[in-house]
């Protein structure tokens, strides 16, 4: 079966030959990567392990297509905690916020919960995502982690949570 396809990082269209079976996963994975890149776009930062998180969306996840969706150039490589992180650029994050909602509010869901999991090191993360999904939970609890921060002398989280 002759079927014009684009994958991701092509130009241009490519001709090939594939078999029924072929197109199906060509078809489904071209689905799943662009919606794992949308479902990126409701991190502030991302790693491999956040990224493999997003998966439960129902999209493939493998180091190949994350290698794939970190090389974009709308995709940042970032130092956060002695390791290299990514981000996807401001205007694009802002963008899928606005075209993707559907998506990115089920992305924030699952990281809510991944990053509550995550302890102290989630606590900014966890707030960050919450508020997307209800802002004024998402204040109440930073409110509220900020006094317990002033408290007990913890400045560096009081600076992570100045600036989200």
């Amino acid at each position: 079966m002759k079927r014009e396809f684009l994958l991701p990082g092509m130009q241009h269209a490519e001709e090939a030959d594939l078999s029924p079976e072929m197109a199906g996963v060509t078809s489904h994975f071209q689905k799943g990567f662009f919606e794992h890149a949308k479902a990126v776009g409701a991190c502030r930062t991302f790693n491999y392990d956040v990224y493999k998180k997003l998966g439960e969306l129902g999209f493939v996840v493998s180091e190949p297509l994350f290698r794939q969706l970190t090389s974009f150039s709308f995709v940042n490589r970032i130092q956060q905690h002695g390791e290299t992180w990514f981000q996807v650029h401001q205007l694009l994050r802002r963008i899928l916020r606005d075209s993707c909602a559907d998506l990115l509010r089920r992305a924030d869901e699952v990281l809510t919960s991944y990053y509550e999991q995550a302890g102290v090191d989630g606590t900014v993360d966890a707030i960050y995502h919450r508020s997307r999904l209800d802002w004024q939970a998402g204040i109440t609890d930073w409110v509220k982690t900020l006094e317990s921060a002033v408290d007990n002398s913890q400045f560096v989280l009081c600076r992570a949570l100045r600036k989200l």
